[in-house]
């Protein structure tokens, strides 16, 4: 269920490939077809709620019994800094890109947007709207820039127990190929959010994570902001804001593994689970 963080997806059977128009300076995505059913495959999640529902794009039998803060692979992962508030964004700083989707409602996100799966995103209502679910490496609406040291904030709405939106930076070329991911993400359930460096078809390395007490309430929409800067360390932050500003958790980590990932990329937003989910509001500072 919504606990539990991202772990490596094996094969999962044949697919059609879908052609489409790169995150990060490839010629085009070869993805997959999302699954409107979630009939993807995976180990289950042990649930919190009871509910006993299986995972769609991710999965683990591990407890959710500590905290969150155990890194998925210690050796390869950085520092990590639990701490209450929000990333500050200075609000005399103007976004360098920011969208409102405030345009008709179409499956095509437009405005320079590139759609790994297509058919998984569409735009309703002034908000993209994601309707399917699937492989959340390859459920990811992303920019071609090339950025650094970025920070990126959007309104997602959690529809369901297994919500989980995710902000990206740092995309690199690989990210183009079906079921790979590399660069940095940020992610929250209802109960947990991670920050993970995402390695291609291998597990992810949780670089740091913090429970979400009370739970974030289904239905309900939140701001997520994440921030990544530097090199040697890299620094990420991520947080989860009410709409009016409240802070609701605040975290970072610093990356010093020789894994960590220097050179700038895309970035984007998605989500493996967010079935009827919507998007709002993006920014990039």
């Amino acid at each position: 269920m919504g606990f539990m963080p991202r772990l490596g997806l094996g094969a999962l059977g044949a697919f059609t490939a879908i052609a489409c128009t790169a995150i990060t300076g490839a010629d085009s995505f070869t993805t997959e077809p999302a699954s409107s059913s979630g009939d993807i495959t995976v180990p289950s999640k042990t649930p919190t709620s009871g509910e006993g529902e299986e995972g769609r794009s991710r999965g683990s039998s591990a407890s959710s019994s500590s905290s969150g803060s155990t890194p998925t692979n210690p050796t390869d992962a950085g520092t990590i800094d639990a701490s209450d508030g929000a990333p500050p964004i200075d609000p005399s700083v103007k976004p360098a890109f920011e969208d409102a989707f405030g345009r008709a409602d179409d499956q095509t996100i437009g405005n320079g947007w590139n759609e790994k799966t297509p058919s998984a995103f569409s735009l309703v209502g002034g908000a993209v709207k994601q309707t399917e679910v699937g492989n959340y490496r390859n459920m990811i609406v992303g920019r071609l820039e090339q950025v650094v040291d970025t920070t990126l904030s959007i309104e997602a709405s959690f529809e369901n127990f297994d919500a989980d939106p995710t902000l990206m930076a740092r995309l690199q070329s690989a990210s183009t190929t079906v079921g790979s991911l590399v660069g940095y993400s940020f992610y929250a359930y209802v109960d947990h959010a991670y920050i993970d460096r995402e390695e291609g078809t291998d597990p992810p390395t949780e670089l740091a994570s913090i429970a979400i007490e009370p739970k974030l309430d289904i239905g309900a929409k939140y701001r997520l902001t994440f921030k990544v800067t530097g090199t040697n360390p890299v620094k990420l932050e991520g947080s989860v804001t009410k709409l009016d500003g409240t802070p609701i958790i605040s975290f970072s980590a610093n990356d010093a593994s020789a894994k960590r990932i220097t050179a700038g990329g895309g970035y984007a937003f998605g989500s493996g689970d967010g079935k009827d989910s919507t998007f709002d509001n993006f920014k990039r500072y």
